[in-house]
């Protein structure tokens, strides 16, 4: 395995990456603090794909929205 990419201290959407958690599988796992207060561990690959942005609140919002806009 090569040389771990450091993101400490960058912002991936609403993340922003605290530390680094483990080494799994071959990959890096971080801790990453959201911008609701939130936190959650996430691999390199899913915060540079851009696949994880949240701790998932975001989808929780757009979940409780959506039933909002149904019973109107």
């Amino acid at each position: 395995m090569g040389k771990l990419a450091d993101v400490v201290g960058k912002r991936f959407g609403k993340l922003v990456v605290l530390s680094f958690e483990e080494l799994r599988n071959h990959h890096a796992y971080w801790k990453c603090k959201c911008d609701c207060g939130n936190y959650t561990i996430t691999s390199t690959g899913c915060l540079k794909r851009g696949d994880c942005t949240s701790c998932g609140c975001v989808r929780k919002e757009q979940l409780k929205k959506n039933r909002t806009a149904l019973t109107k």
